[in-house]
C-alpha cells in the first residue's frame, strides 16, 4: 500500500507552486480553494492522443496510466481528454485518508453530449459491497446517477428516489448533455453532498467504509468480480474531462463556489443555468455541396445539383416530393426512394487522392422510426460465402436502382434508428464473409439511445479525424459518440453512397426530408461544428472577404483597370 499522505493544516487556498514545494499554505484572493491536501490535480493541457500517462501534480506519488485510446481534444475552446465507454486512466493506490470512513472531496470538469444512466468519472474502493465503493458520477439514473458506493449509500442528481429503477425519472438537478459542468463531491464523515457549478444538489447522511488498497481511476469503477477486482465495463464514460482534482479534506459550500468562479468563464459557464458556446468559422470551403433548393420535382432520376464540386447527385425510386424545406424521402422498403450520391465522394477518390481526414453534414427532419432507417450510409454491398451450401458468395458490387442491395460488405453509416428504436448509431463495418469485401476493417460503433429527435431539423456531423485516428458524430452541436478505428474513408470501397437507404438489404429506407448535405476534406473541430449549427443549413460558414481581398478578386477578374485613352 501507498504511504499515507501528510496530513496538512485545513486551509481556505494554496496557490500550485506552494503545494508543490510543501511550503505554509495560505489564504489569497482568486486562488484555487485546497481542503488539507490536493492528492489528485490532473488537467486535460497536460495530455496528447497517443500518450499513455497522463500526469498527476497533486501530492500523492504517481501518474495515470491509460488503457486504451483516449485522445485530447478541444471542446468549447478548453483542453479536454475525450473517452469513448471502453477507455480509462488508472492511478495511484488510494492512501489511508480516504479509504474507510475517511473524508474526501472531489472535483471535476466534465463534459457529456449523451448521458446514459450511470457513467464514473472518479472512483476508488470497488463495486459488490455494500458502501466500500466511490465514484462520482455523470448519470441520470435516480439513485445512483450522482456518487455509486454500491448499496443504499448511493446518490442522485437530487431528489434521490431509493425506489427508483433504471430507465426511472430523470432528477431534476443532472447536469445538461453538451455544455462543461464543474461537478464536485465532499464526504465528512457523516454526510455526503454534491454539487453542480458551484451549487450545493442534494444531501444525505451516510455510514461509509471504502475498500483499503484499490487504485484511483478516471473514466471508470472497479468491478466486485475478477482476481482482482477489473474494471466494470457497464459504467465506463462517454464523454470528456478538462480537470479532476481529488482533496483530502472536506471543502465547504464556499469554497466549491469559489473554485467555480475561479475557472468557469474559461469553460462557457456563466452560471448554473447559462452557457456560452463558441463558434468559429471554417477554414476551407466544403469539397461538396448539396443544398435540394430548386429541384424541380422528385421523380425517379431527377438530378440534385452539387453547388460546390459539380459532383451531382440524382433522386432514385418512387414516393420522394419536394417541398419547401427540402426533399422528402418516404422511407419503408428499399423499392421506394432514397439519393444516391456519386461513386467516390465519400472516400474522396471522386475529387482525386482519396481523404485523409474528411467530415460530412447533413440538416435533415425524421419523420418515423423504421428498421435500421440510415441517414447516410458509404459503401458497398455483396453476398457472402455459405460453407454448408456450397455458395460461394458474391464480391461487393454496385446497386443502380431500388432494390436488390444484399449484405453490407464494407461501410460506414449513421442510422436514425438502432432497429426500430430511436437510438442513432455510428457503424464502420462489413461482412467479413463476402469474398474480397474488406469487410469490418477498422470496424467499430456506437449507439445513442432515444437521440432521434422526430419531426424537428437537426443537424448532424459525421467526422474522421486522421491524426487520432477517430470516427466521432455530432448532434446540433453537441459531441455525442466516438472510437478509434484505422478504418477511415480511403479504406472504403464507396460505389453506393446514398442518403435515406442502407447497404444491407434487410433494413428500411428512411422517412426524412433533407435540406442539405456538405462533404469536407478535413475534419471539423468541435467549435466549428458549433458554428456550423448556429448558422445553419443556407450559410456556408466562411469569413466574408475583406475590402482588399474583394479588391484583389476584381483585380484578377480584369475589373477596375483603367482604360487606354
Amino acid at each position: 500500500m501507498t504511504t499515507p499522505t501528510r496530513r496538512l493544516p485545513q486551509a481556505s487556498s494554496l496557490a500550485g507552486a506552494l503545494l508543490l514545494a510543501g511550503l505554509p499554505i495560505t489564504s489569497a484572493v482568486g486562488q484555487l480553494q485546497i481542503a488539507e491536501s490536493l492528492l489528485i490535480n490532473v488537467d486535460a493541457s497536460t495530455f496528447s492522443s497517443g500518450a499513455t500517462t497522463w500526469t498527476n501534480t497533486g501530492t500523492l506519488t504517481g501518474n495515470f496510466t491509460a488503457a486504451g485510446s483516449p485522445t485530447f481534444h478541444t471542446i468549447n475552446s478548453q483542453p479536454a481528454v475525450f473517452f469513448d465507454d471502453s477507455e480509462q486512466f488508472v492511478g495511484p493506490i488510494s492512501p489511508d485518508g480516504i479509504e474507510g470512513g475517511g473524508t474526501s472531496s472531489i472535483e471535476v470538469w466534465a463534459y457529456q453530449g449523451f448521458i446514459r444512466s450511470e457513467e464514473s468519472l472518479v472512483s476508488w474502493g470497488r463495486r459488490g459491497d455494500d458502501a466500500r465503493n466511490i465514484s462520482l458520477n455523470y448519470g441520470t439514473d435516480n439513485r445512483w446517477g450522482a456518487v455509486g458506493h454500491w448499496g443504499g449509500a448511493d446518490i442522485g442528481w437530487g431528489p434521490n428516489d431509493p425506489n427508483g429503477s433504471d430507465g426511472g425519472p430523470r432528477p431534476p438537478g443532472t447536469p445538461v448533455e453538451g455544455q462543461w459542468h464543474h461537478l464536485a463531491y465532499t464526504y465528512d464523515g457523516t454526510i455526503q453532498r454534491v454539487y453542480k457549478d458551484g451549487l450545493l444538489v442534494n444531501q444525505e447522511s451516510v455510514a461509509l467504509n471504502i475498500h483499503p488498497d484499490f487504485s484511483i481511476n478516471i473514466g471508470a469503477q472497479r468491478s466486485n468480480a475478477g482476481p482482482a477486482f477489473d474494471i466494470e465495463p457497464g459504467n465506463r464514460l462517454g464523454g470528456a474531462i478538462g480537470k479532476v482534482r481529488v482533496h483530502e479534506g472536506v471543502l465547504s459550500d464556499a469554497q466549491i463556489a469559489s473554485n467555480f468562479n475561479l475557472e468557469k468563464t474559461a469553460y462557457g459557464r456563466v452560471d448554473e443555468t447559462t452557457y456560452n458556446r463558441v463558434n468559429t468559422q471554417l477554414p476551407a470551403l466544403p469539397r461538396n455541396r448539396y443544398t435540394f433548393n430548386g429541384i424541380a420535382s422528385g421523380a425517379d432520376g431527377t438530378t440534385v445539383p452539387d453547388v460546390i464540386g459539380g459532383k451531382n447527385a440524382q433522386i432514385r425510386g418512387p414516393g420522394v416530393t419536394v417541398t419547401s424545406s427540402g426533399v422528402d424521402l418516404p422511407g419503408g422498403a428499399q423499392t421506394q426512394g432514397y439519393i444516391d450520391l456519386p461513386n467516390g465522394v465519400f472516400s474522396g477518390t471522386a475529387n482525386g487522392p482519396a481523404f485523409s481526414s474528411a467530415s460530412y453534414e447533413a440538416w435533415v427532419t425524421v419523420q418515423g422510426n423504421n428498421n435500421w432507417s440510415r441517414i447516410m450510409d458509404f459503401g458497398s454491398t455483396g453476398v457472402p460465402a455459405n460453407a454448408s451450401t456450397g455458395n460461394p458468395g458474391v464480391a461487393p458490387f454496385e446497386v443502380n436502382g431500388p432494390g436488390g442491395a444484399a449484405n453490407g460488405a464494407n461501410y460506414m453509416f449513421l442510422s436514425a434508428n438502432s432497429g426500430n428504436d430511436p437510438g442513432m448509431t455510428i457503424d464502420r463495418g462489413g461482412d467479413g464473409a463476402i469474398p474480397g469485401g474488406g469487410g469490418a476493417v477498422g470496424g467499430g460503433g456506437r449507439t445513442t439511445q432515444n437521440t432521434n429527435l422526430l419531426g424537428t431539423e437537426q443537424h448532424v456531423v459525421m467526422i474522421y479525424d486522421f491524426v487520432d485516428k477517430e470516427w466521432r458524430w455530432y448532434q446540433n452541436g453537441n459531441l455525442m459518440e466516438g472510437f478509434t478505428s484505422v478504418g477511415g474513408p480511403g479504406t472504403v470501397n464507396d460505389v453506393n453512397n446514398w442518403l435515406g437507404r442502407s447497404n444491407w438489404g434487410g433494413d428500411a429506407n428512411l422517412d426524412a426530408i433533407f435540406n442539405e448535405f456538405r462533404i469536407y476534406d478535413y475534419a471539423l473541430t468541435h467549435e466549428q461544428v458549433q458554428g456550423n449549427f448556429a448558422a445553419g443549413p443556407d450559410v456556408v460558414n466562411v469569413p466574408e472577404p475583406t475590402i482588399a481581398g474583394l479588391l484583389g478578386i476584381g483585380a484578377l477578374l480584369g475589373f477596375g483597370r483603367r482604360r487606354r485613352k
